[in-house]
């Protein structure tokens, strides 16, 4: 059985507070100098010489060659006499006299390793080292995370009895 004084409700769900807190945060500002990066370049870093910034990410391999039974002669896609309708399947291509064509891939480049003009795969260049950033070192300057804080509130009083309020039946 519940109380006819019970509540389900504290006296800090309410925003004021009904009573006031003790102390608040003071409202003064960071302070200029106050530093809360815990980790900073390091001034004293010095970019190596073999570090090259536009190095790019992949590079053609020159060690590649052409596999064999690549079919240089064949174009990749060829002209798809079966279609005669939009709906069929295949690439709609604008030809340079205006009207359209269907292209289909070449059956004979599916047996083979490749059909069309061949050239050499790109690869991982090991030289590509990115974009240089001095490595992070602790900050001598860090102070931590700031914080207001927190002084005496000037209309905090101290209640003596309980309020006694009425329920509250809705919010």
């Amino acid at each position: 059985r519940r109380s006819a004084k019970q509540t389900f409700v504290s006296a800090n769900d309410f925003e004021p507070a009904l009573i006031p807190s003790k102390t608040i945060p003071d409202p003064d500002k960071k302070p200029d100098d106050w530093d809360e990066r815990a980790k900073i370049p390091d001034p004293d870093a010095v970019k190596p010489d073999d570090w090259d910034e536009n190095a790019p990410i992949e590079i053609v391999d020159e060690k590649a060659t052409k596999p064999e039974g690549w079919l240089v002669d064949e174009p990749e896609e060829i002209d798809d006499p079966e279609a005669a309708s939009p709906d069929r399947t295949g690439m709609m291509r604008r030809m340079a006299n205006g009207r359209h064509q269907r292209w289909t891939t070449n059956p004979k480049c599916k047996k083979a390793p490749g059909c069309g003009k061949w050239k050499k795969p790109m690869k991982d260049n090991p030289a590509y080292k990115g974009k240089w950033h001095a490595p992070l070192i602790d900050n001598p300057n860090y102070k931590g995370s700031w914080k207001p804080q927190e002084i005496p509130n000037l209309e905090y009083y101290i209640e003596l009895d309980k309020p006694d309020f009425d329920p509250i039946a809705a919010i």
